[in-house]
C-alpha cells in the first residue's frame, strides 16, 4: 500500500492535525450503565433472597415446634390407647377366671396384661407436662391399685367362694373398673383438646410470621423499584439529550460541524466522544474521498484504454489455444490407439506365459515320470537277475531230484525182489506146515500173513517206483521249461536293458526342454512385464495430452472470458468515470 502511494502522487497522507481530530477523548467514569443495573438488579435479588430467608426460618421454626409437641402428645396418646386397650384384656381375664380358676392360659394373659399396664404407665409418667394430665394420672394410679387388690381378692375367692367372688366382680369391682376407664378417656380428651390448641397456636404464629414475611418482601419490592427507577432516570435523561443532538444532527443537511456536549460520565458520555470523533473522521474521509474521486476518474480513463489493448491480446491469444486444443485432441486419438494395440500385445505375452508355464510343468512332470520309470526298469532288471540265479539253483535242484529219484527206482527194484523172494519163502512155509499136519498148523498161520505182508510189500514196491518213475519224467519236463524260461528271462533282461537306457534318453531329453520352456517362460514374462510398463507409460502420456487438451480448452474458454471481461472492464471505466463525476457533485452539499 505504501508503495502504491509512493507511485501515486495523487494520494495525500493525513496531517497531524486531522489525526488530532480522530482521537476520542474517554473520560473518567465513575459508575458505568452495567455496574447500575447490576446495582439495581442485586439490591432488589438481595432483598428477595433475604425475606425469602427470613420466611423459610421463621416457617422451619414453628415446623419443629409444632412437630416437637405433635409427637410428644401422639406419644402419650398411644400410650393411653394401649393401656386401656390392655386393661380391657386383663378385665376379659380376671372374668375368664371367674368362671374357670384353674385355667392357666387365663391366668398367664392376666399376668402379663398386668406387667404391660405398669410398663406402659412407667413410660408415660415422664411425658406429663401440665398439672391436670399429674392428677389424673394420679388418679389412675389409685384406681388402678385399688382394681389390683379387687381382682387378687376376686381370683382369690374364685375356687373358694364363687358367689361372693362373684358378687365382688358385678359390685365393686365393675364400678371401679368403670371409674378407671372414665379417668383414661378424660387423659385421652386432654390429649386432644391439647393437640387442637396447639395447632391453633401454630396456625396464628404461620399467619404472623406469613404477614411479616409478606410486609418485608413489600418493603424489598418498593425499595428495589425506587432504586431502578432512579438508576432508570440516570440512564435515560443522557440518552435522551444525545437523540436531540442527533435529530439536530440530521436536520442541518450535511453539516458535519455539530458536536454533542459531553458532559456524562458513564457509557453515554463515551457515546458522544465517540460519535464527536466519528463526525471528525467523515470530516477527514470527505476530504481524503474529494481527491480519491479525482484519481479515480484520471484512472479510469487509462484503465478504458488499457482494456482496449488486452482485449486485442486476449482474442489472438484464444486463437492460438484454440490450435493447441485441436493438435492435443489428434494427439490423444492417436495414443489411444497405439495403446489399445500395445494392450492386445500385452494380453498375447500373458497367454504365452501362462501357456509355457503349463507346458514348464507338464514337461517337469514327465521327467519325473522318466525317472521314476528308469527306477522301476533298475529294480526290475534286478528282480529277473535275481529270479534267472533262482531258476539256475533250481534245475539243479530238480537234476538232484531226477537223481534221487532214479536211486528210490534201483532201492524200490531191490524191495520188489526181497518180495517176491519173501513170498516165496512164504509159500515153501505153508507148504511144509501143511505136511507137517496138526504140528505145523500155527507156523501156517504166520506162513500166511508174511505171504499177505510180502504181498503188500509188493505192491506197495510198484506204486513207489511207478511215482518215481513219474518223479523223473517231471523232473525232466520241468527242466526241459526251466531251461526255456531261463532263455527269456535273459533275452528279457536284454530287452529291459535296452528300456532303461531309452528312458534315460528320455530323461535327458525332457530336462533339457524344461529348460528351454523355463527360458521362453521368464523371456515372455519379460516382455509381458515390458508390454505393461509401456502400456502404463502411454496411458500416462494420454492423461497428460488428454490433461493438456482439458486445459487448452479452459485456456481458450478462459481467454474468451477475459475478453468479455476486458470489454466488461472497459464499460465498468467509464462507468466509474461517470460516477466519479456524481460523486464529487454530491460530495460538494457536505460543510466541511
Amino acid at each position: 500500500m505504501q508503495k502504491d502511494r509512493a507511485r501515486n502522487p495523487l494520494i495525500k497522507f493525513e496531517n497531524s492535525d486531522e489525526r488530532q481530530t480522530r482521537k476520542a477523548v474517554v473520560p473518567p467514569m465513575k459508575l458505568t450503565i452495567r455496574q447500575k443495573l447490576l446495582l439495581g438488579l442485586g439490591s432488589s435479588l438481595l432483598f428477595t433472597i433475604l425475606s425469602a430467608w427470613l420466611m423459610f426460618i421463621s416457617l422451619d421454626r414453628v415446623k419443629m415446634t409444632f412437630e416437637e409437641y405433635a409427637d410428644l402428645n401422639a406419644r402419650k396418646l398411644s400410650l393411653a390407647q394401649e393401656i386401656q386397650y390392655k386393661d380391657l384384656s386383663r378385665s376379659f381375664s380376671v372374668r375368664g377366671l371367674l368362671l374357670s380358676p384353674n385355667n392357666l392360659t387365663e391366668q398367664k394373659r392376666y399376668a402379663q396384661d398386668l406387667e404391660e399396664i405398669i410398663q406402659l404407665a412407667t413410660e408415660i409418667e415422664p411425658l406429663l407436662s401440665t398439672a391436670p394430665e399429674k392428677e389424673i394420672f394420679e388418679d389412675l394410679n389409685q384406681k388402678a391399685d385399688s382394681l389390683d387388690s379387687l381382682e387378687t381378692q376376686i381370683i382369690d375367692l374364685s375356687s373358694t367362694d364363687l358367689s361372693l367372688a362373684t358378687v365382688m366382680y358385678e359390685g365393686e369391682y365393675t364400678l371401679t373398673h368403670k371409674l378407671f376407664a372414665d379417668k383414661l378417656q378424660e387423659f385421652k380428651e386432654i390429649q386432644y383438646r391439647q393437640n387442637a390448641q396447639a395447632l391453633a397456636e401454630t396456625q396464628k404464629l404461620i399467619q404472623t410470621r406469613s404477614y411479616f414475611a409478606l410486609g418485608f418482601a413489600i418493603f424489598a419490592l418498593v425499595a428495589g423499584s425506587i432504586m431502578i427507577a432512579r438508576i432508570a432516570r440516570s440512564i435515560i435523561r443522557p440518552l435522551m439529550n444525545v437523540v436531540t443532538k442527533m435529530r439536530e444532527l440530521s436536520g442541518n443537511a450535511g453539516d458535519l460541524t455539530v458536536r454533542f456536549e459531553n458532559t456524562g460520565r458513564d457509557e453515554l458520555g463515551q457515546l458522544a466522544s465517540a460519535f464527536n470523533s466519528m463526525l471528525d473522521t467523515m470530516q477527514s474521509l470527505i476530504r481524503k474521498t474529494v481527491l480519491t474521486t479525482e484519481q479515480v476518474a484520471a484512472a479510469s480513463e487509462q484503465l478504458s484504454a488499457s482494456a482496449a489493448e488486452t482485449s486485442e491480446a486476449s482474442e489472438h491469444i484464444a486463437v492460438t489455444i484454440q490450435d493447441v486444443a485441436e493438435g492435443s485432441y489428434k494427439q490423444v486419438q492417436s495414443i489411444e490407439q497405439s495403446s489399445q494395440l500395445i494392450e492386445e500385445l500385452s494380453a498375447g505375452a500373458q497367454q504365452i506365459a501362462s501357456y509355457a508355464t503349463d507346458v514348464s510343468h507338464s514337461a517337469t512332470h514327465a521327467s519325473q515320470l522318466a525317472t521314476e520309470g528308469n527306477t522301476a526298469i533298475q529294480t526290475a532288471i534286478t528282480q529277473m537277475s535275481s529270479i534267472n540265479s533262482t531258476m539256475h539253483v533250481l534245475a539243479d535242484e530238480v537234476e538232484k531230484l531226477g537223481g534221487n529219484s532214479q536211486r528210490i527206482g534201483e532201492i524200490v527194484t531191490v524191495i520188489s525182489d526181497i518180495a517176491e523172494q519173501t513170498n516165496l519163502l512164504a509159500l515153501n512155509a505153508a507148504i511144509e506146515a501143511a505136511r507137517a499136519g496138526e504140528h505145523g498148523r500155527g507156523f501156517a498161520v504166520v506162513a500166511g500173513e508174511v505171504r499177505k505182508l510180502a504181498e503188500g510189500t509188493t505192491r506197495s514196491a510198484k506204486q513207489i517206483s511207478e511215482l518215481a518213475t513219474e518223479i523223473q519224467s517231471n523232473s525232466k519236463q520241468t527242466i526241459r521249461t526251466m531251461e526255456t524260461s531261463s532263455a527269456e528271462v535273459a533275452a528279457g533282461i536284454t530287452q529291459v536293458d535296452q528300456a532303461g537306457a531309452s528312458f534315460q534318453e528320455i530323461n535327458h531329453a525332457v530336462q533339457a526342454v524344461s529348460l528351454q520352456i523355463q527360458k521362453v517362460s521368464a523371456a515372455v514374462q519379460q516382455m509381458y512385464a515390458g508390454t505393461e510398463q509401456a502400456v502404463q507409460s502411454i496411458d500416462a502420456i494420454a492423461n497428460i495430452t488428454n490433461e493438456t487438451s482439458i486445459a487448452a480448452h479452459n485456456v481458450s474458454a478462459g481467454a474468451e472470458e477475459q475478453l468479455a471481461s476486458m470489454e466488461e472492464i472497459r464499460a465498468s471505466a467509464e462507468h466509474l468515470a461517470q460516477t466519479s463525476e456524481e460523486l464529487q457533485v454530491l460530495i460538494g452539499k457536505f460543510h466541511v
